[in-house]
């Protein structure tokens, strides 16, 4: 595990991701959210839209990338890390190194898969992160289609 200290003020941003995690359950979508940060700003924000969209890419970090990269105007946010409701999967790490990133923060469930070589991927625990999945196994939805 990287032994790297976690950003200032990063738990702020990771509730955050956790309070858009419960904000995308309420209306019917998975629980997961995230955001990228550059500067102590949000510069991009997501949550996961699989199921409104039918499209199995609308992961919420990949969201967030996706508006980082067209806020900045740039495909390079490697001043910028991740902070998510859950550990990403490894699509979404992907994603993440490709925008050159190399920080991802997740605010307590792991899940996802082994983390992809040159990228940290660390715990940042928030009290309610399994406020999300609470809500959305009240749905009755599957997790995975």
């Amino acid at each position: 595990m990287d032994e790297r200290r976690l950003p200032a003020g990063s738990q702020q941003f990771v509730a955050l991701a956790v309070k858009l995690a419960v904000e995308n359950v309420d209306r019917g979508q998975r629980p997961y959210g995230a955001v990228v940060v550059r500067d102590g700003e949000v510069i991009g924000e997501g949550v996961n839209t699989v199921l409104r969209d039918g499209d199995p890419t609308a992961h919420a970090e990949t969201e967030a990338v996706r508006q980082a990269c067209q806020r900045t105007g740039s495909r390079d946010l490697s001043e910028a890390y991740v902070a998510s409701s859950c550990k990403p999967c490894e699509m979404c790490q992907a994603v993440t190194r490709l925008a050159r990133i190399d920080l991802v923060l997740y605010a307590g469930l792991s899940g996802g898969g082994p983390d992809l070589p040159d990228l940290a991927v660390l715990s940042a625990p928030d009290p309610s992160a399994q406020e999300p999945f609470a809500r959305f196994a009240l749905l009755e939805l599957p997790m995975l289609d």
